[in-house]
C-alpha cells in the first residue's frame, strides 16, 4: 500500500506532541487533514506523512496558504538532504519487494492534497490528481483541480522545461507519469535553471480558499482511486444518505451509532472492482480517505472526521473547529 493520509485535530497539539516543538499558538485552533498517494513506492507518502504538519506549523498561522505552498515545495529540499535521504533508507529497508527498495526520490512520488479548516475558511493545497470535495447544502463543489497532463497549463509548462506527452486513453508525462504535479520525482526536477513551479513535473500546489457557511455538511478527500470510479457529486450522494439526517450526526456520533470509519468503508467498498476485467480495470488502485464533518452549531460547537484506508486501517477521532458565526 502506497498511501498515507494525515487527521490532525489541532496542528499546534500534534507537533508539540510529536516534534516538542514550540510553534505559533494561532494553529491551536487549525485542523490539517490530507491524503498522500504514492507512485513508484510508499517512501515519499510517508516521508510527507511524517515531514508536513512540522514544516507548516512551523510557519506563520495567518497565512496557512503559503504556509502550506512553501512546505510542499519545501519536501522536495528535505528530500534531497543528508538527513532526508538517510530517512528514505529506513523507509525502503521496511519495503517487501526489491523494486520497492527504491533509496532516493528520482523514481518514486507522491500526490498530496490538503486542507487547514479554521473557525472562519477551508484553505485546500493540492499537488497531482487527488481532490477535495465540499458537500454545502447537498452540491458536490470540487475545491481542488486534478492535475493532469492534458491540461492546457500543464502541458505547457511541461513542454517549455523540455518534456513531452504522450499516450492513448490515459496520457502521460514523458510517457511515464499520469499526472502532472507532485512531490518527489526528482528525475523531472534536475533544470537548475527553472524555478521549482517551472519544473516538467513540479511540487508547487495550486491553493485555494473558501469561506465556511452554515450549510457546510462536509469535506472528503480522497485519492485518484475513488475518483475513477465516482463523480464528485456520486459521492456526496452516497455519503449523504449513509449519514442520515444531518440534525442527528452530533447525537448519533455521541451514542456511536454513526461510525464514520464504517461510513468511509462502504464508500470505499463501492468503489473496488468485483471483477478487474469487467471494469477495464477501475475499482482496483489503492484507495485513501479523509472525512470531516461539521455539525450544525445550534446541535454542538464540535466538528467530526474520519480517516480510512482501504485494506491497511481504519482511523477516526474528532475536530474541535466550530464555525465562526457573526452575532
Amino acid at each position: 500500500m502506497e498511501d498515507a493520509h494525515l487527521v490532525l485535530p489541532s496542528l499546534r497539539e500534534a507537533v508539540l506532541s510529536d516534534y516538542k516543538l514550540e510553534v505559533d499558538i494561532g494553529w491551536e485552533q487549525i485542523g490539517l487533514f490530507g491524503v498522500m498517494d504514492g507512485h513508484g513506492g510508499f517512501q515519499v507518502a510517508k516521508f510527507c506523512e511524517r515531514h508536513l504538519p512540522k514544516s507548516i506549523a512551523q510557519r506563520p498561522s495567518a497565512d496557512p496558504a503559503s504556509a502550506m505552498a512553501q512546505s510542499f515545495v519545501e519536501m522536495d529540499e528535505l528530500l534531497q538532504e543528508p538527513e532526508g535521504l538517510k530517512e528514505l533508507r529506513r523507509l525502503s529497508a521496511l519495503a517487501k519487494s526489491a523494486r520497492a527498495r527504491r533509496q532516493t526520490a528520482e523514481g518514486m512520488g507522491c500526490t498530496v492534497v490538503l486542507s487547514c479548516v479554521t473557525p472562519s475558511t477551508l484553505f485546500v493545497a493540492n499537488a497531482g490528481d487527488s481532490r477535495a470535495v465540499l458537500c454545502r447544502g447537498g452540491l458536490a463543489l470540487d475545491l481542488s483541480q486534478d492535475h493532469k497532463p492534458e491540461l492546457p497549463g500543464e502541458r505547457a509548462r511541461i513542454e517549455s522545461a523540455g518534456g513531452w506527452i504522450e499516450g492513448g486513453a490515459v496520457l502521460r508525462v514523458n510517457g511515464d507519469l499520469s499526472l502532472s504535479r507532485a512531490i518527489g520525482d526528482l528525475e523531472y526536477k534536475l533544470d537548475r535553471r527553472l524555478p521549482p513551479d517551472r519544473q516538467i513535473v513540479t511540487a508547487s500546489p495550486d491553493v485555494r480558499a473558501v469561506p465556511r457557511q452554515t450549510q457546510d455538511e462536509f469535506l472528503l478527500l480522497a485519492c485518484d482511486g475513488v475518483w475513477d470510479v465516482l463523480s464528485s457529486q456520486a459521492a456526496v450522494d452516497f455519503l449523504r444518505k449513509e449519514l442520515g439526517n444531518r440534525s442527528s450526526w452530533a447525537s448519533r456520533l455521541a451514542a456511536k451509532q454513526l461510525r464514520l470509519s464504517e461510513v468511509l468503508g462502504r464508500l470505499l467498498d463501492l468503489c473496488l472492482s468485483p471483477d478487474l476485467r469487467l471494469t477495464d480495470g477501475l475499482g482496483g488502485d489503492n484507495m485513501t480517505a479523509v472525512l470531516v464533518l461539521f455539525l450544525p452549531m445550534m446541535v454542538t460547537a464540535q466538528s467530526a472526521l474520519a480517516g480510512c484506508t482501504r485494506a491497511v486501517q481504519v482511523v477516526g477521532t474528532r475536530l474541535v473547529a466550530p464555525l465562526a458565526v457573526a452575532s
